[in-house]
């Protein structure tokens, strides 16, 4: 799976957001040179938490493993980078992507309503823990819960209607928790809006390296 597809263009990418009315833009990870920074590479797509693409936070492009293809994306330690979609405020959208996690180590992503550094708005959270425990805050704190597998590519999927202002987190086929979009992580009062999708190497339980394709 190598697609992002918005509500206007699409963008072949190791991510899928999918909506009604496609056209499409490629972009694919394996055009991007190996051992070099991912935003760096296309800062007109991607950017990181400090919109600082080159530095610290700006995950490099992998080819230790690979979903489709041969490169992914390694998020490790100090990474923090963002896909902006666009602050979309109708529409049915899926961010779907996939997700490995080596034996050992922890993975986290968010998708925000919007996007604005330690101001932005979070919609949803999923964390995959430590023992191969993952969480889902989506509406409230701890909604869901699931298991996975260590070096396995797991697939993700982020259902977001905006037009019924409804959200679904899946992994691997299973709905785990569907909630009020606009109610964020925790059950508050936010934004009906779709604003960027953040994979962050999240570091509390352990040591984070998470590939994602």
């Amino acid at each position: 799976m190598k697609k992002l597809t918005l509500l206007v263009m699409s963008l072949v990418l190791g991510f899928g957001l999918m909506a009604q009315v496609p056209t499409e833009l490629p972009d694919d990870f394996e055009a991007y040179t190996v051992g070099q920074k991912l935003a760096e590479q296309n800062p007109t797509l991607w950017t990181t938490w400090s919109n600082a693409p080159g530095g610290d936070e700006d995950p490099i492009i992998s080819d230790e493993v690979a979903s489709n293809g041969t490169n992914s994306v390694k998020i490790t330690a100090g990474n923090d980078c963002v896909l902006p979609l666009g602050d979309l405020t109708e529409g049915n959208y899926t961010v779907k992507f996939k997700v490995l996690v080596p034996t050992g180590y922890i993975g986290y992503y968010n998708i925000l309503h919007a996007f604005d550094g330690a101001n932005s708005e979070w919609g949803t959270q999923v964390y995959f823990g430590a023992d191969g425990a993952g969480l889902v805050d989506g509406g409230e704190a701890g909604a869901g819960s699931f298991t996975y597998a260590y070096d396995t590519w797991i697939t993700v999927e982020n259902k977001i209607n905006l037009t019924f202002d409804q959200a679904t987190v899946t992994i691997d086929g299973v709905d785990l928790v569907t909630w009020q979009w606009s109610m964020g992580t925790f059950g508050e009062p936010g934004l009906n809006q779709l604003g960027a999708a953040n994979f962050y190497a999240w570091d509390e339980e352990g040591t984070p390296t998470m590939y994602i394709d």
